[in-house]
């Protein structure tokens, strides 16, 4: 039982609340039931008065059902939501519900007793008003999303109907277009309903202003980035539309994987997928009874050609999520619905040579998970890392035998998610993780926070943060390969004003922790996961976006560009072989004739010259003769300590030398949040 009290108390407040529990000798004639009419897959657009969302479902129960109570559910947009009963001729229409969202949450009793009969047909509208938002909004379960949800309560005679009925989306065809045209309405104002939806929580309405979960940013145009930042040349990046080569007939796919060794893993839910109803609110599975996923769940394959070589995981698994492989050739996968963690060796695919949680139940101590998302490995001693996940927000790590070691991370609070204020250390959802062992940290995508976050891997503590340029999108997966100093690639995602979505890969510096580069396609819509070939930056992204399959993008002589800065490929050392063609012209047989013995000739002269040297210097010390250090051009001098110092104002440049120390790292860290924040939900 839940209390929720419309005014906070003190040790002077009198409480009768509670409840009544009577107990009978013989059993009750009726019993009672919530009936819940919920919608997914819609988007609300952006800057729109009026947006409906319907729900219908015709009533195939057996037995009649009686509604005497209703409750209506939506978020920030939500003007009022009406629920019908059609006769099931179609002849007759009762209003069953009709609510203000934004009043108390709680369950209204109807003025008289509405029957359901077998056939009937209900049907619910939700309407919104985006009116101030600048974004798209998708029915979704985070605060930053939209719902729309009618409660029903019912009774009905004792054992013949269950305690728990259902009704989700559109199922009947043309019953939106006979909804009464008053059904978006307003319901006229209550101040008393109102001033108790509004106790306790902070409003400005009085002052002209309105809240709205629509998050926005400096230095960008309607949630997109703006010319200050790299960009990434798209040009250099294609799909490959005929890759695989083999027929790849798999589920959704939710990770994608490439191993030292080069192969690529792929994890995917057979005939799964993850449904609304699939969880109750205390994150147990209800699917359990269909049993393991009944085919192969991975798939191994030759990136190059999409050859597969090999599959197993066929009912081990009922909603797969994360893989990834170890140095020693170790596969380790999660399992949202049975919020556990698995080891399998190279010599036993059928049974987990190590099980991390307990089977279908969830928690958040040192030996439970609650629907985690990913698994990084040490290659240096074998520790575990996971992003546990969905409920819990925290990064867990064991010893290689799984052992706890530490946990690290709180949820961050919504007040956080739906300002500038997200605090290091906070997550909501970390979704991938991988280990930058040389760097002594791991990254975990927070994403829904979106960013993702970096911390030290013995202490936990925050060292880097990196901020999508687009905070409507999703930080789903990450990748990082070495070239450059190292880079950070980000897969994204975030539904547009057409109701589709729009996906992406943002890649940063990692010595910076600035964006250099976007990627986007049409090709490329809702990715979950990403692997990218250190070797060629080839691109491999697992869509969850029909039809269900894995997309490769060839990486071309791709180069990053920012106004007067040009970033390429690894200056190779200069060489005939490599210089201009306008300094080959040049170089003809007549004067590489004359250049070998000249070349020559400096080489016997370079002892004598060295003498000279010597002697001349020590004359230099007898007459105490101490000259200025001529300009060193060849030095490296380039800052090791940690990061750079980010600019705090326009007087020192972005690549200076300036030096850091230790003392200073904490200062560095928060002043690169500052200015991250700046430019900056399966």
């Amino acid at each position: 039982m839940q209390v929720h009290y419309a005014h906070k108390g003190n040790e002077h407040t009198k409480d009768s609340s509670g409840l009544n529990l009577a107990v009978t000798a013989s059993p009750p004639k009726y019993s009672a039931g919530i009936y819940i009419m919920l919608a997914g897959d819609d988007i609300i657009p952006p800057e729109t008065p009026v947006h409906h969302v319907d729900i219908n479902c015709r009533y195939e129960q057996n037995s009649p059902m009686h509604i005497f109570a209703s409750r209506v559910h939506a978020h920030s947009l939500g003007v009022v939501i009406a629920g019908y009963r059609f006769s099931n001729d179609l002849k007759t229409v009762t209003e069953i519900a009709k609510g203000n969202p934004n009043w108390p949450q709680a369950f209204y009793p109807e003025k008289e007793v509405i029957t359901i009969q077998p056939l009937d047909f209900l049907a619910a509208r939700c309407t919104y008003n985006s009116t101030g938002r600048q974004r798209s909004t998708e029915i979704g379960s985070t605060a930053a999303d939209e719902m729309c949800n009618l409660y029903l309560m019912y009774y009905a005679e004792r054992n013949t109907l269950p305690s728990y009925l259902q009704c989700y989306g559109q199922n009947i065809a043309g019953l939106v277009d006979i909804v009464p045209k008053d059904s978006d309405k307003p319901l006229p104002r209550n101040p008393l309903l109102e001033e108790m939806a509004h106790s306790g929580h902070h409003d400005d309405s009085k002052h002209g202003k309105t809240h709205h979960t629509g998050k926005t940013h400096e230095g960008s145009v309607n949630g997109e980035h703006t010319e200050d930042y790299l960009s990434l040349d798209v040009s250099g990046f294609e799909f490959v539309k005929n890759w695989p080569e083999t027929d790849l007939r798999i589920g959704q796919p939710t990770s994608v994987f490439l191993t030292t060794d080069g192969t690529l893993m792929i994890f995917h839910r057979g005939d799964r997928e993850w449904g609304p109803f699939d969880f109750r609110p205390d994150n147990i599975y209800q699917r359990k009874k269909d049993g393991p996923i009944p085919i192969d769940t991975v798939v191994e394959m030759v990136p190059e050609s999409g050859k597969i070589t090999r599959t197993w995981g066929k009912n081990l698994f009922y909603l797969p999520h994360g893989i990834t492989v170890d140095n020693l050739s170790n596969t380790w996968l999660t399992d949202v619905a049975t919020h556990q963690v698995f080891k399998f060796t190279q010599n036993d695919l059928k049974t987990p040579s190590l099980v991390l949680g307990e089977a279908f139940k969830p928690g958040s101590d040192e030996k439970h998970f609650c629907k985690p998302t990913s698994v990084a490995i040490s290659h240096q001693d074998g520790s575990i890392f996971i992003a546990d996940g969905y409920c819990n927000s925290r990064i867990v790590k064991f010893d290689s035998q799984g052992n706890f070691v530490a946990q690290w991370g709180t949820s961050s609070n919504m007040a956080q998610v739906l300002s500038t204020e997200r605090n290091p250390g906070t997550w909501l959802i970390p979704h991938s993780i991988l280990l930058i062992e040389d760097r002594k940290i791991a990254c975990a995508a927070d994403r829904e926070n979106a960013r993702v976050q970096c911390l030290d891997v013995v202490t936990g503590d925050i060292k880097s943060l990196f901020y999508l340029p687009n905070k409507n999108a999703g930080a789903y997966a990450i990748a990082y390969t070495p070239e450059n100093d190292g880079r950070l690639w980000v897969a994204t995602a975030y539904p547009s004003a057409q109701q589709t979505w729009n996906g992406g890969v943002t890649v940063f510096d990692m010595h910076t922790m600035n964006p250099i580069g976007q990627f986007g396609t049409k090709d490329l819509n809702r990715p979950h996961d990403l692997a990218v070939d250190p070797k060629s930056g080839n691109l491999y992204v697992a869509d969850l976006i029909k039809p269900y399959t894995i997309k490769r993008f060839y990486n071309g002589n791709y180069s990053y560009t920012k106004k007067d800065e040009v970033i390429g490929p690894k200056e190779e050392p200069l060489t005939i072989g490599n210089l201009p063609n306008s300094i080959k012209q040049l170089l003809n047989s007549s004067v590489l004739d004359t250049f070998t013995p000249v070349l020559i000739a400096s080489l016997l002269a370079a002892p004598v010259l060295a003498i000279l040297s010597v002697t001349l210097c020590i004359k230099l010390r007898r007459k105490k003769y101490s000259p200025e250090p001529p300009a060193v051009w060849w030095r490296n001098k380039r800052n090791r300590t940690g990061f750079k110092r980010v600019r705090q104002d326009d007087t020192l440049p972005l690549d200076s030398e300036e030096e850091t120390t230790d003392s200073e790292d904490d200062d560095v860290l928060y002043t690169a949040i500052a200015n991250s924040k700046k430019n900056a939900k399966c």
